[in-house]
């Protein structure tokens, strides 16, 4: 329930749809633009905690420092609706705004993920262009580097027959 709650659901179909707006309403490009303030509230402090926590040995409270923001970005893609901001031509700079936040966000929250997620990471972290497995805070990456769907990270178990 977990695996296909937590990780198909949340974690694999958010990055799925990020990677599959930023190619269809940017062609594959993350485009270059300002921090998200309120978004950026949520991720501030992160690393340092994450860090602390997994310094003390707490695993599971370390895991649900990076779920929180998983599922915050769930969320921030519903607030947003890109595929909304995409119908409207009179602001292009605020769907590159949203874009580019949700895959900075998803940069961030992935490289936490590593030490639980190691393959599922990697995969992520290469098609974002992601050569550092070191932590990172939120806007500390420009736009410009392209990105592709990839295969779901966490592909549906067909239950046995």
């Amino acid at each position: 329930a977990r695996y296909e709650t937590e990780l198909a659901n949340d974690f694999g179909n958010l990055a799925s749809r990020i990677l599959a707006m930023v190619e269809r309403y940017r062609s594959g490009v993350v485009p270059e633009a300002a921090v998200d303030a309120v978004l950026a509230e949520d991720f501030e402090g992160v690393v340092p905690r994450f860090c602390e926590l997994l310094d003390r040995a707490e695993l599971s409270q370390a895991l649900e420092v990076a779920w929180a923001l998983v599922r915050r970005l769930n969320r921030f893609v519903e607030e947003t609706q890109p595929w909304v901001l995409a119908k409207d031509e009179a602001d292009p700079e605020r769907l590159d705004e949203v874009l580019y936040n949700l895959v900075e966000g998803l940069r961030v929250t992935t490289l936490l993920l590593v030490p639980y997620l190691p393959k599922a990471s990697e995969i992520l972290l290469a098609n974002l262009g992601e050569g550092s497995r070191g932590l990172a805070e939120f806007g500390s990456r420009p736009g410009g580097q392209s990105v592709e769907r990839i295969p779901a990270l966490f592909p549906k178990i067909e239950p046995p027959t």
